[in-house]
């Protein structure tokens, strides 16, 4: 027992370097993820970038994915297994901004994409939604040069976060799953997904009205041609 106490001191401190290289990477990226959302912020179109959310996963938590994932518990299995040790979250409020922002980071020339996952168009079978950019930046060291760190960036509406949020607090958590309620979130997340193409409707139809100088009169009669060829896209996509 002493012997493997002392196995995972060691393993902590070794973990705490390399957590530090990826922390390291993290800033980097974020300098240049918030510059993005600088630049809108002084333009005068509308920011797609709500907030921005990040963090380094404790020994404690990469210790117990390694258990529950089956990975060996080394440092070298950590390094070639856990690639969210570091990870940013971009919240948008719009469903559209999701790939906007996404085609935005994937140009970052210090960022080097390795993968992309669509949790979106293709959402998992829980309901889960969101872009997952499997990243690697570098750090440089001045005894070891340039080093490739991991970084995970998510990217998500503000509904589908409330949504991973709970599921993550009430069902993730469990250490049984109940179908019913696995149910239940599936059934919320299509709903959600109902919200955002009702909420980006209504942003459209908010923008055509106010281009519209002629009063509350002209106004309605656009707002009633917008609802009018939405109704007849819903119609057809139903026939076809």
């Amino acid at each position: 027992m002493e012997n493997y106490e002392e196995f995972l001191e060691a393993l902590e401190a070794e973990y705490d370097i390399y957590a530090a290289e990826c922390d390291a990477a993290m800033q980097m990226a974020l300098l240049k993820i918030r510059g993005l959302s600088s630049a809108f912020d002084r333009s005068d179109r509308r920011n797609p970038f709500d907030r921005i959310e990040y963090r380094i996963k404790t020994f404690k938590s990469v210790k117990g994915k390694c258990k529950a994932k089956g990975y060996e518990l080394t440092s070298k299995s950590i390094q070639d297994n856990i690639k969210d040790v570091a990870g940013i979250r971009v919240i948008t409020r719009y469903l559209d901004e999701v790939n906007l922002v996404k085609e935005m980071i994937m140009q970052i020339p210090e960022v080097n994409i390795i993968s992309v996952k669509d949790y979106i168009t293709t959402p998992k079978e829980s309901g889960y939604s969101s872009i997952h950019l499997s990243c690697q930046v570098g750090v440089y060291d001045p005894f070891q040069g340039l080093r490739m760190r991991p970084l995970e960036i998510q990217i998500r509406t503000k509904s589908m976060n409330l949504w991973a949020t709970l599921e993550h607090d009430i069902n993730y958590k469990s250490p049984f799953h109940v179908k019913e309620v696995d149910e239940r979130f599936l059934h919320i997340a299509k709903i959600l997904r109902q919200l955002e193409d009702e909420a980006m409707a209504l942003r459209d139809i908010c923008e055509l009205i106010k281009g519209v100088p002629e009063g509350e009169d002209e106004a309605l009669n656009v707002l009633k041609l917008h609802q009018s060829n939405q109704d007849k896209a819903t119609q057809d996509s139903k026939i076809n």
